[in-house]
């Protein structure tokens, strides 16, 4: 899939100034996020920063807090711990495969773009 692709479909976005930084790392979290608002319908707009991320994960950036609250609450990843989500930590193909494969099992909720 080539960045205007993954750009059109909402996976990725790119920076103020018309940048995409196609070198910079995206989180496992930001992408499940995506795909699951862009092709199944879960939470289109996603909101400011959420007053409680369940579990309270202590580690997640401000930028990446909505997504990581709907991965949580969709049951596709849940952290490494009550407190510690792992915002920074690189994948592991043992994270991976269940993610995916309970991203796939994830019902369509709304129209995919």
């Amino acid at each position: 899939m080539q960045v205007s692709e993954c750009a059109r479909f909402g996976f990725m976005r790119g920076y103020d100034g018309n940048y995409f930084g196609s070198g910079d790392s995206i989180t496992g979290a930001q992408l499940l996020a995506r795909m699951a608002r862009q092709l199944k319908g879960y939470g289109l707009e996603p909101p400011a920063r959420p007053q409680s991320i369940a579990p309270a994960f202590t580690d997640v950036p401000d930028y990446a807090a909505a997504d990581v609250a709907l991965v949580a609450r969709l049951g596709l990843i849940s952290g490494y711990s009550e407190q510690k989500f792992g915002s920074w930590a690189a994948a592991q193909r043992a994270h991976v495969a269940p993610a995916m494969s309970r991203y796939l099992d994830l019902p369509a909720v709304g129209p995919a773009d």
